[in-house]
């Protein structure tokens, strides 16, 4: 009787961390329901070959601001299917701004919760895998005018831009 119990106690014990691992890990995506703003961007020319991108991710925060070489801004968009069986809890689809250009956009996990080394990430992976079904990084070409903003839209179907007025 005490084995049966031991062994429920430390499966829901597995159960509970895994959850609460894939929950970390995946704080800064956003629920895709339906169409889903993702954030808010301007392309605009500093010089000849030099951008500047604006990314206004939520109102409340200050825009990041990043310097690219070349004629196009360009914004990676990760998109994550996740597993049918989480459908129960409301959750399709997972998106987020994942790069401006070559740099990673700040997550909202801190440093300290990221896994670190080879080990770690290997294993924060195997865990995702236990929610994600399928994950894919969609690039979006801003163009570049510094009088608009861009709304990027994600949906079912991938991301889109929406134009808005300055």
């Amino acid at each position: 009787m005490y084995v049966a119990l031991s062994t429920l106690w430390v499966v829901l014990v597995t159960i509970t961390l895994a959850a609460a691992g894939v929950i970390l890990l995946l704080r800064d995506h956003r629920s895709v329901d339906g169409r889903t703003r993702l954030a808010e961007v301007r392309c605009q020319p500093v010089r000849t070959d030099h951008l500047q991108v604006e990314l206004v991710s939520s109102p409340s925060e200050a825009p990041e601001r990043h310097d690219l070489a070349g004629d196009a801004c360009v914004i990676w968009v990760e998109q994550l299917e996740v597993r049918p069986g989480f459908a129960i809890l409301g959750v399709r689809a997972l998106s987020r701004i994942d790069r401006v250009g070559d740099a990673a956009v700040a997550a909202g996990n801190p440093e300290s919760l990221s896994p670190r080394g080879f080990v770690a990430r290997f294993l924060a992976r195997r865990l995702t895998d236990l929610v994600v079904r399928r994950s894919e990084a969609v690039r979006v070409t801003i163009p570049a005018d510094a009088q608009r903003r861009v709304v990027v839209v994600s949906s079912g179907v991938g991301p889109t831009l929406e134009h808005t007025s300055s």
